[in-house]
């Protein structure tokens, strides 16, 4: 049985959902050992099996952006027009945030696979503050998730 790779997007993300459909694609073709596969869950993963969790980071944060298209009202030379047009909205979330609803809402099981957190400055120590990596790593097992390896 060949190995398995998922990607998770735990967020709606549009600009991240286009990179993580890009990444799948071109590692599906080069890859022969390992399948990979874009997930929404994570019910189906099984031990031995490779996790990424893909959102943006910095300095310790982690979050997503959301696109929404809204509706505006101009006026140009004293014609009102409604315009379409895209907003990105940025939302940060805690690391404890993050477990909680890898475990509760994207049903994580209680196995031994390899969870590789795929965000900027994650494995970063800042001001003797653990690494995001590390505190996921530390709310996972306090969720009862003792197997998974970040």
């Amino acid at each position: 049985m060949a190995r398995v790779s998922y990607y998770l997007l735990p967020y709606n993300d549009t600009g991240a959902k286009a990179f993580a459909d890009a990444v799948v694609k071109k590692k599906n073709e080069m890859d022969w050992v390992r399948k990979h596969r874009l997930v929404t869950d994570l019910a189906g993963v099984g031990d031995s099996e490779r996790l990424y969790v893909i959102l943006h980071g910095g300095a310790g944060t982690l979050g997503w952006e959301e696109d929404t298209e809204v509706e505006v009202e101009e006026t140009f030379y004293g014609t009102t027009t409604t315009l379409k047009k895209k907003e990105t909205t940025t939302h940060q979330i805690s690391v404890e945030a993050l477990a909680k609803k890898l475990v509760n809402d994207l049903y994580m099981p209680d196995k031994s696979f390899e969870l590789r957190l795929w965000a900027c400055h994650s494995g970063e120590v800042r001001n003797g503050h653990e690494a995001v990596a590390g505190q996921l790593k530390s709310w996972l097992k306090k969720l009862g998730r003792k197997k998974v390896t970040v």
